[in-house]
């Protein structure tokens, strides 16, 4: 990305940098995202990969409460950029089904060109509108974003920071089974009759498949992260995000000592916490898995135990 040549914010170096949050959903990463977000060299964008589907449909809107066409961050962006032709391009792209192309570098030179031209033109607006240094994406790692953060790096030639962020197995599929996903909360999608399994089916996969493609990036660019940590912890582990990242964490930190919330800006999809405005940091957490049956709780144990037990739980 090119240098930024305006006021990049405390402690954040001027060259442009892209904090991505990888991994599965229902993990965390809305409450992370607007965290860090509240630093003044960082921007926050949510699930930005989604934009182009939102762009469109007029039963979302930006995490402001405004439809991204008349949002204040969002009204700006350049014509076409968000047509379906780019919307497809970044699915072909990104999805879980070229990452043959993608780890082989087969990604024709023609859609290579292209792809990097919509996803710069994307993140320099986003820089530029925010006077920010880093742009936090937490697109994490679902079937259309798979392979996302290794293409930002690799085709688009982004500097591509990768945060694993990861949660108790147990309370991803207990969230996903009691409370539904956030697209057929929100009544956009149907509920599916197997909530438990799908659920830790798509933990484990997409889980492994960060684990596989984190070999593809240079080892000082990932960092894998728990979300209990950041409950407990988020001192520690705001330290840990900025020397990962390099930038100074001290706004952040003068945010929790004195207690405040922390703002939610223009974000892309996430769950409903992005419709709260403001975001308190809460220090406990419940039982993981305590309100899944037997049935469900053995079936995570079978199928997702053993990552979970690598995970550190």
């Amino acid at each position: 990305m090119a240098r930024v040549a305006r006021k990049a914010g405390e402690g954040v170096d001027r060259v442009g940098k892209i904090l991505y949050i990888a991994g599965y959903g229902r993990s965390g990463s809305t409450l992370l995202s607007i965290m860090l977000g509240n630093h003044p060299g960082i921007v926050d964008v949510g699930e930005v990969a989604f934009l182009a589907g939102e762009w469109v449909d007029t039963r979302r809107t930006c995490a402001c409460g405004q439809p991204y066409r008349s949002c204040p961050f969002w009204k700006d962006l350049p014509p076409g950029l968000l047509e379906p032709e780019q919307a497809a391009l970044l699915r072909r792209v990104e999805r879980a089904r070229s990452l043959p192309r993608l780890l082989s570098n087969r990604i024709s030179p023609e859609q290579g060109r292209a792809y990097r031209a919509v996803v710069s033109e994307l993140c320099d607006y986003v820089l530029r509108r925010s006077s920010a240094s880093i742009l936090v994406d937490a697109s994490k790692s679902a079937r259309n974003a798979t392979g996302r953060f290794l293409a930002l790096a690799r085709v688009a030639g982004q500097d591509v920071y990768v945060l694993h962020l990861v949660r108790n197995g147990l309370a991803v599929v207990e969230s996903r089974a009691v409370t539904g996903s956030n697209l057929a909360l929100q009544g956009i999608e149907h509920k599916t009759r197997f909530p438990a399994l799908q659920a830790t089916l798509g933990w484990v996969s997409t889980n492994l498949l960060v684990l596989l493609l984190a070999r593809f990036v240079p080892t000082e660019r990932y960092l894998r992260l728990r979300y209990e940590d950041l409950v407990a912890e988020p001192a520690t582990t705001l330290r840990r995000i900025a020397g990962f990242a390099g930038f100074d964490p001290a706004p952040l930190l003068r945010r929790l000592e004195q207690g405040e919330g922390f703002r939610v800006g223009h974000e892309v999809g996430g769950n409903r916490l992005r419709h709260s405005g403001v975001v308190h940091l809460h220090r406990e957490l419940p039982q993981a898995g305590a309100r899944l049956n037997r049935a469900q709780r053995l079936l995570f144990t079978l199928l997702g135990g053993w990552l979970n037990r690598l995970f550190g739980y």
